[in-house]
C-alpha cells in the first residue's frame, strides 16, 4: 500500500497481527492448499459489536486456522 490513507483503512477493517500471524503459521507449515493463489481455504470472522470491555469486539476482521493437512510437518505423520 503506497497511501499512508489506504494502509490505515486497512488497519480500521482487519486486525493486523492476527492477518501476520495467521500467514506466518501457514507458511512455517508448508500448507500447500492454501498458498496457490491465496483464494483457498481461508477464513476470517469478526465482532458484529462494538464494546471496549471486549478486546475482540471491535469489527475488525480476524482469521481461523484451519484445513492444514497438506503442511509436510502434519502430511509426514498422517501418513505414518
Amino acid at each position: 500500500m503506497l497511501k499512508e490513507e489506504n494502509y490505515q483503512k486497512f488497519c480500521e477493517q482487519m486486525d493486523v497481527n492476527s492477518f501476520a500471524d495467521y500467514m506466518a503459521i501457514e507458511t512455517y507449515v508448508g500448507n500447500t492448499d492454501w498458498a496457490y493463489g491465496y483464494l483457498n481455504n481461508w477464513m476470517v470472522w469478526r465482532s458484529n459489536l462494538m464494546d471496549e470491555n471486549l478486546p475482540k469486539a471491535d469489527k475488525r476482521w480476524r482469521f481461523i486456522l484451519y484445513d492444514v493437512e497438506y503442511g509436510p510437518f502434519l502430511r509426514s505423520v498422517r501418513k505414518s
